[in-house]
């Protein structure tokens, strides 16, 4: 055989320049040591390395997220990986190539952009990525290796050396990510991804979130400019609250306004509103939303897409995967990891409270519509039906737990049915509505009786106004008078707790009188008369109410509703109070406390107490009286009614300072404001920091009253009382200048004059106040 034929070069020769082009792009210009200086000072001649400038346009209309910008390019300027992170259509990309272009002067050599959209997290798919990369960089394609590792080595010594800027948008996996990121501490990668991508290391992670009011309407005034939104202000917040603060339909809109000049932006808001069409709204050109939420849909498995699918039935406010376990059908373990998977895909939201989520408006719509495309109307009614079951279900025995210990619940504590309450109670309010007009009306009705004494004690005047009022509404449609009778009486005892001018409370109270007497039912004409017996009481009718209440009190022995004749005594016992009928005031509380203990209703025992002690306060009975209130505050605090249980403190603490005793005074004010605070109460946290202030005035502590004094002022809850409040901070001003003098009264002095700026001017003559108020009577 003859010799084979060596085309490779001899050890120790030297390669040619075009050689050491290729090898410089490969490796960026790395230097090979000094016994190749020769080959490196040839290589300096040659056509410089590759530079490529792969970056999208940049959007000139990129708004909303200029903080974001600074704060991340200060934080990647020197280099590493970044990932951008959130729920379709946020503005991922938007933003990463904003901050690419922020980060250009920084990293010049190369900027490199590949969409991962249309590549998926195999091998070929990767290679695929690799090789356009590479091609990028001015790698030839018979240098390219044709195994993936070796691309991935080729690839990472291309970006050795060099300062680059790497793209890598709409990443679908982790796995994508690692073989693509760049290890050259000189470079930086941004990645964009639907997907939190937590497993990989050593990476910043920026999860985005939905624009703020002010930066969405930013994104409308850039499109459609700055007059169209200056003149329907109110009207463009609707389309960006309707929008989510999502910047893909925030841009959709503004552009169809843009090219829709004729339509108010009233009208727009309009066509926004309707949920059923809000998706279909949402499309321009080639952008749309419910597409870009279809692609991460169709990313999830069966059981995923199941469970997201049910998300878009449930009250908005916010749910438990035992909620969705229990609606479903699901195991509760197979409900979690799929909720887990959904929140990776960001397609919910992780909730303040461990263990449940929310679902963005936008995406709850879609879901909705899926539900809709895939199981039918059929399917969405029956689990409707089952939304609706479960509340009442629940309220019924949250309700039990609360107010009536000697019915079964499957809450164990009362203050375990009160945490349910308060997570629940905006949701419950939705499935009322929610009954009510898919014509569940019974459900509608009992599920609002059984809020209605929570929604009292805890203040939430709105979801008890809405309950009451949409109650009323199915009682109607059934069209059963004692249903109607009920409703009626919870609408005007609730605008009586919450003055609301729109609810003519006698007028419906006659309604309810008119028919408790055509079905003669002893409990109905009881709860009215009750109803009636307190409206004469608030209206200074004294003998009308202890006639229209004795009334009361007898119907309710006659129909052994126990409940209603305890609160009908203990209203009596208030209008004889009032009338210092004291000790028949006494008796009659005492009658109530009685059957409320034998019913084991420990919060309306409390009631009791907390009017026997008032009693005896009236009498001068200090010792008696904190006893009582004492007993009130034990029995509030045991069914967690925070408010009742703070009254009863404010109350004791009041009497506690006829019997001289400052220290326990000031720690049960200080209950007091914890109950308070955590009911976001700032009426009665105000009347609280007055009775404290008034405490460390008579302790001669002038400055602890006037801090607690400006406190009681500075809250909303205090200006209906801004009146009770200059006596007290006049005396308080007047005492501090007579004990100090002028100098040292001068703050206090100003505080009386702030107030006194503020407060309401009667009559048709309104003189301007004085500015300066020593001596005003």
């Amino acid at each position: 055989m003859g010799k084979k034929k060596n085309n490779r070069r001899k050890r120790g020769g030297v390669p040619k320049a075009k050689t050491l082009v290729n090898i410089q792009t490969v490796l960026g210009g790395a230097n090979f040591g000094a016994k190749h200086d020769r080959h490196h000072e040839e290589a300096r001649h040659v056509t410089p390395t590759v530079r490529p400038a792969q970056l999208p346009p940049r959007d000139p209309e990129f708004t909303g997220r200029d903080s974001t910008v600074a704060s991340l390019s200060d934080e990647v300027k020197k280099g590493g990986a970044l990932a951008l992170t959130g729920q379709p259509g946020v503005g991922k990309t938007a933003l990463a190539v904003e901050l690419a272009y922020t980060l250009l002067p920084a990293f010049p050599d190369a900027q490199l952009y590949v969409n991962l959209s249309t590549t998926g997290d195999s091998d070929v798919d990767i290679d695929r990525a690799l090789e356009r990369l590479l091609r990028a960089l001015g790698v030839q394609g018979e240098d390219i290796p044709n195994d993936l590792e070796g691309k991935v080595s080729q690839y990472r010594s291309a970006l050795s050396g060099r300062a680059c800027i790497v793209v890598l948008d709409n990443a679908t996996s982790e796995r994508q990510a690692r073989y693509l990121v760049s290890s050259n501490p000189d470079s930086v990668s941004i990645i964009t991804s639907r997907n939190s991508l937590s497993g990989l290391a050593g990476i910043r992670r920026v999860r985005l979130e939905q624009l703020p009011i002010d930066s969405s309407i930013d994104i409308l005034a850039r499109v459609i400019g700055n007059d169209r939104v200056d003149a329907e202000r109110k009207e463009a917040e609707q389309i960006a609250d309707l929008c989510g603060g999502i910047p893909l339909a925030l841009r959709i809109s503004a552009n169809k306004l843009r090219d829709r000049n004729v339509w108010s932006l009233a009208y727009y808001a309009g066509k926004l509103r309707d949920e059923r069409r809000r998706l279909e709204v949402l499309r321009s050109g080639d952008l749309e939303v419910r597409s870009s939420f279809l692609l991460s849909y169709l990313g999830l498995n069966e059981r995923q897409q199941q469970v997201f699918k049910y998300l878009g039935m449930l009250p908005p406010q916010g749910f438990s995967g035992e909620i969705v376990s229990a609606l479903s059908g699901l195991e509760p373990d197979d409900v979690e990891s799929a909720l887990e998977a959904l929140f990776d895909a960001n397609l919910v939201l992780i909730d303040a409270v461990p263990g449940r989520y929310q679902i963005h408006d936008l995406m709850r719509v879609f879901s909705y519509e899926r539900m809709e495309l895939e199981e039918g109307g059929e399917a969405i009614k029956k689990f409707t039906l089952r939304l609706v079951q479960f509340y009442c279900f629940m309220a019924h025995h949250a309700d039990n737990a609360l107010f009536d210990a000697s019915r079964k619940s499957v809450f164990d504590t009362p203050e375990r049915a009160t945490d349910w309450f308060e997570l629940e109670h905006v949701s419950l309010t939705h499935v009322v509505r929610l009954a009510s007009r898919e014509g569940f009306h019974d459900y509608a009705i009992g599920c609002a009786r059984n809020m209605s004494r929570f929604l009292e004690r805890r203040l939430h005047g709105n979801s008890w106004k809405v309950t009451s009022r949409v109650a009323l509404e199915s009682a109607r449609e059934t069209g059963e008078i004692k249903l109607i009778i009920e409703a009626i009486v919870e609408v005007v005892r609730c605008a009586a707790k919450f003055p609301s001018r729109d609810v003519p409370a006698l007028a419906l109270l006659e309604e309810a009188n008119d028919l408790a007497k055509d079905i003669g039912s002893p409990s109905d004409k009881g709860q009215v008369a009750y109803e009636l017996g307190k409206v004469a009481k608030r209206r200074g009718e004294m003998q009308e109410a202890e006639r229209l209440l004795s009334s009361a009190v007898s119907l309710a022995r006659q129909s052994k509703s126990y409940h209603l004749e305890g609160n009908s005594l203990l209203a009596l016992g208030d209008v004889l109070a009032q009338g210092d009928d004291l000790d028949r005031a006494e008796h009659v509380c005492r009658q109530a406390r009685f059957l409320f203990h034998s019913r084991r209703d420990r919060h309306c025992t409390g009631n009791a107490w907390k009017e026997i002690g008032r009693i005896r306060e009236k009498l001068g009975d200090w010792q008696a009286a904190t006893h009582f209130f004492k007993l009130a505050a034990q029995c509030y605090e045991y069914v967690h009614d925070l408010h009742c249980a703070g009254m009863s403190y404010l109350d004791r603490a009041e009497v506690l300072r006829h019997l001289g005793q400052s220290e326990k005074e000031i720690e049960l004010y200080e209950k007091a404001c914890t109950h308070f605070v955590a009911l976001r109460d700032k009426s009665c946290l105000a009347r609280t920091f007055r009775s404290w202030a008034e405490l460390e005035f008579s302790l001669r502590h002038y400055d602890a009253a006037r801090e607690l004094f400006s406190q009681a002022l500075s809250l909303p809850g205090a200006h209906h009382i801004r009146c009770e409040y200059m006596a007290s901070l006049r005396r308080l001003a007047e005492r501090v200048e007579s004990e100090h003098g002028t100098e040292k009264a001068e703050p206090f002095w100003e505080m009386v004059t702030s107030v006194s700026q503020d407060l309401p001017r009667s009559g048709h003559d309104r003189k301007p106040l004085v500015s300066h108020v020593r001596g005003i009577g």
